[in-house]
């Protein structure tokens, strides 16, 4: 167990790969609510017949 000073850190502060780790969480889920968000358009955009002639087959 290295207790260096150099590796501590004040409470509360976090690694820098915890930050990193946290962010692309945040973006994923960000990513994955847009998606969501944009299929349920889609879904209600069909379902309404706003987008009949782009289906037509």
């Amino acid at each position: 167990m290295d207790l260096s000073p150099a590796r501590a850190r004040p409470p509360g502060a976090d690694a820098p790969e915890q930050r990193l780790l946290r962010g692309l969480g945040r973006t994923f889920q960000l990513l994955a609510l847009v998606g969501l968000v944009a299929f349920g358009l889609y879904i209600v955009l069909r379902a309404t017949g706003a987008s009949q002639r782009n289906f037509g087959q």
